[in-house]
């Protein structure tokens, strides 16, 4: 399936021989880090090169549209709808090395849209840090 970014999917080619689908790739393929990078007036540390098509966030247009990439890093969704799985589902994903985990709450909560980097357009989920589960599975 060739895809164009200025045309709809379509779902039923999508869906096509999913059962008889297996990844190309092996392994992760970690973003490969620039070391200090400046945009704009802003030095950044810990990012890699800008990616092609991204778009930044809305905050941006105010620092010259500026888009940073971080070097690595994973965000994890959690969204079981079951509190206890969804507490299996973090420290399984804390164990795989996630960096944010965002658990979904209630239909009407969505990704988080940035706050994570600190700008105010956030919504919904609540961060929770490795630390964090560590802490609470040494506690248990």
């Amino acid at each position: 399936m060739k895809l164009d970014k200025n045309k709809k999917l379509d779902i039923k080619e999508i869906l096509k021989d999913l059962e008889n689908y297996r990844p190309r790739r092996k392994a992760w393929h970690w973003r490969e880090g620039v070391g200090k990078k400046e945009l704009h007036s802003f030095e950044y540390r810990e990012v890699s090169d800008g990616l092609k098509n991204s778009v930044p966030l809305p905050a941006a247009k105010y620092f010259d549209n500026i888009d940073p990439q971080p070097d690595c890093v994973i965000t994890t969704e959690i969204a079981s709808g079951r509190f206890e799985d969804d507490i299996r589902r973090m420290r399984m994903a804390a164990w795989h090395g996630a960096d944010h985990m965002m658990v979904i709450r209630t239909a009407g909560q969505s990704h988080f849209d940035s706050l994570l980097e600190g700008t105010p357009e956030g919504v919904g989920g609540v961060p929770i840090t490795r630390k964090q589960v560590i802490f609470y599975h040494i506690k248990s």
